[in-house]
């Protein structure tokens, strides 16, 4: 484990990495609600997309952080209740904007998620993930 915290701080000098790694964080909690939800009420993938009017693949791509289209994960959460409270940019460095087309016009987009405690989420296999406390809840 110490070997990768150093790794990590290494890594964390770059200013490329290091916004790549914050813009994974800020995407981890608009994923950690949707998994949440589909935990607490024994949903699969396939399940969630039908209510979300979406495929069981593009659930898959949000749960494994890989999206870049915001209204498919605002239809995930306008079908299970769930609401953005807050929406923040700010400025990144020019060579993490080239290294990445995520990033509209040199800002970053972070946010928070209106909800309850969700736990810990820990991923047990391909789209399966488990709760590692018995009070998992989602508004």
């Amino acid at each position: 484990m110490k070997k990768v915290k150093t790794h990590l701080e290494k890594k964390m000098k770059d200013a490329g990495f290091r916004e790549h790694y914050e813009l994974d964080l800020v995407k981890l909690e608009f994923i950690k609600p949707i998994i949440a939800y589909r935990i607490k009420h024994k949903l699969s993938q396939t399940a969630l997309a039908k209510k979300a009017g979406l495929t069981q693949q593009q659930i898959s791509k949000i749960e494994n952080g890989d999206f870049s289209n915001f209204d498919t994960i605002l239809k995930v959460f306008s079908s299970i209740g769930i609401e953005i409270t807050k929406v923040e940019t700010r400025q990144i460095s020019p060579g993490a904007r080239h290294r990445s087309n995520q990033h509209a016009k040199g800002k970053m987009i972070s946010g928070s998620v209106r909800r309850k405690n969700i736990g810990n989420i820990s991923k047990t296999g391909r789209g399966h993930y488990k709760s590692q406390t018995s009070h998992t809840t989602c508004r």
